[in-house]
């Protein structure tokens, strides 16, 4: 799984914006991403990916969350 990837899980399956600290003990405790290097993947490296996908994430101040979840819903066509 890709880092990004992982991200998007922790925060799909809490359901809530969490800081980059928070989201790497969630990706570091489930073991969802494996740096190369074998250490655990520090908060930075979170933020960076977060502001490298901008297309996947959103970020509020420290916060970060799910763009998917911002994007307001389609308005309804009436029916012919």
């Amino acid at each position: 799984m890709l880092l990004h990837e992982a991200i998007i899980e922790v925060l799909a399956l809490t359901g809530r914006s969490m800081g980059a600290g928070e989201i790497a003990r969630e990706v570091n405790r489930r073991g969802l991403y494996a740096r190369k290097d074998g250490l655990p993947v520090p908060p930075n490296q979170i933020s960076a990916r977060a502001n490298r996908y901008r297309d996947l994430f959103l970020k509020h101040g420290r916060m970060i969350d799910l763009a998917k979840r911002h994007v307001p819903p389609e308005p309804r066509r009436k029916a012919p």
